[in-house]
């Protein structure tokens, strides 16, 4: 028996998934339905890995091994592609979203653009350009941490932090040590990004942060 057969209804679950018809809401409960807005969701820091690599390889010179790398996040990327369109895992059941989600989402997207910008603008005053495609990880990354709760996706807090500290590490490396460790911290958190999407979309990292007055689903 798969598991779509005898999907059941959880705690959480969306109005609009009762109210659909066999067998999709047997398998938008198991998290299979290609439609699932999940899947669409998570294209944002599957495109944004490229640019994490590509904007790292570009402060680095475009050296000759960056065409590895290049073809290491475009195999990354197609298999996410694959995962979750082609071949879709289950992911888990969906669950409903509380009503700051939306709140949460635009002022994740506000605070990150802020934070790119003041610590920007503040390592190019100090002459520290280079720090640049790091101080876009750290920010890029802190800034889905809250969006665990809003979309009630554990997975999105494990993005958050890794990719999160890489883009702290390449900052303070950077300070340290000079070019090129901000750069090859951006490219790595690129990397780290697809990776974890991957690892999510392959059917693991289920379930939904934990978040006051409501448990997640297990997954």
């Amino acid at each position: 028996m798969t598991d779509t057969a005898h999907a059941e209804a959880h705690p959480n679950e969306p109005r609009w998934v009762t109210r659909m018809p066999e067998p999709q809401r047997s398998r938008m409960r198991a998290g299979r339905m290609r439609t699932d807005i999940r899947r669409f969701g998570v294209l944002a820091p599957v495109i944004g890995s490229w640019v994490f690599v590509a904007a790292g390889l570009d402060a680095l010179g475009r050296p000759g091994w960056g065409i590895g790398v290049q073809a290491l996040v475009l195999a990354l990327i197609a298999a996410c592609v694959l995962a979750l369109f082609v071949r879709p895992a289950a992911l888990g059941p969906v669950e409903r979203m509380h009503w700051s989600a939306l709140p949460i989402w635009i002022g994740g997207i506000v605070l990150m653009a802020v934070g790119v910008n003041l610590a920007g603008g503040a390592a190019r005053d100090a002459g520290m350009v280079h720090l640049q495609p790091a101080i876009n990880a750290t920010f890029v990354g802190f800034h889905f941490i809250p969006y665990a709760w809003a979309f009630v996706t554990r997975m999105i807090l494990w993005l958050g932090v890794c990719v999160g500290s890489i883009g702290v590490l390449g900052v303070v490396a950077g300070m340290l040590a000079g070019p090129p460790w901000a750069a090859v911290a951006a490219s790595v958190a690129g990397l780290v990004q697809v990776t974890i999407v991957l690892v999510w979309a392959t059917g693991r990292l289920r379930g939904g942060a934990p978040r006051l007055g409501r448990r997640p689903a297990s997954a």
